[in-house]
């Protein structure tokens, strides 16, 4: 998602939220928040914010299987949860969870909320500006996330009125692509089976 937050005195304010609460405290218990000055996964804050400025946040979630020995000494299999945090493009956090987190139902866009009886409590408003926002059901790349990184700051960046296309190339040049003449992207680094720097590297098989 891509959205500036204007400065105001009152720190507590939500972007995104989708998870639960406390309501005694109207802290998150499990779940997402984006707030205006933090990323939360369930309770703890894994990243800082700025107000005032445009923000690029990107979080992804994979399930992983590993094997590891048991107390008895036998092989068992261990699922986990990877979350990554990006900000504008670039990977700022990683957490392993034993377990997906519990999100609830519903995205909130501008608060956080909770249910008291039949009540329904809506704190930590904000007011922002929300430029992008896309929910995919398959975790997104590295490149895929560095791709709508710069999408989104061509879309932000203005000059007389206008779109700044010309950072494109610069951008790309960045994260170690390049445009060809039919406008598809070649990415140096990044390949479907992974990262490689071949492509740093001479006949000899040395850096160049």
């Amino acid at each position: 998602m891509c959205f500036k937050a204007d400065y105001h005195a009152d720190d507590n304010r939500t972007i995104l939220y989708c998870g639960n609460l406390d309501a005694s405290t109207g802290e998150i218990s499990t779940g997402i928040s984006v707030d205006v000055h933090d990323i939360y996964i369930n309770n703890e804050s894994v990243a800082k914010l700025t107000d005032n400025t445009i923000n690029n946040v990107d979080i992804t979630c994979t399930q992983t299987t590993t094997e590891t020995l048991n107390d008895k000494g036998e092989t068992v299999e261990v699922t986990s949860y990877i979350i990554k945090v990006y900000l504008a493009g670039v990977l700022t956090a990683t957490r392993q969870l034993p377990s997906f987190i519990s999100l609830g139902d519903t995205i909130y866009l501008g608060c956080r909320t909770y249910t008291v009886g039949t009540e329904q409590k809506y704190i930590y408003l904000c007011d922002c500006n929300l430029y992008n926002m896309q929910i995919y059901d398959t975790p997104l790349s590295d490149y895929d996330i560095a791709t709508n990184y710069i999408n989104n700051k061509v879309s932000t960046t203005y000059v007389s009125g206008s779109p700044t296309f010309t950072i494109i190339d610069s951008e790309l040049k960045k994260n170690f692509c390049e445009r060809n003449a039919d406008g598809t992207v070649l990415s140096h680094l990044y390949t479907d089976s992974g990262y490689s720097i071949d492509f740093l590297l001479g006949a000899d098989g040395k850096l160049s």
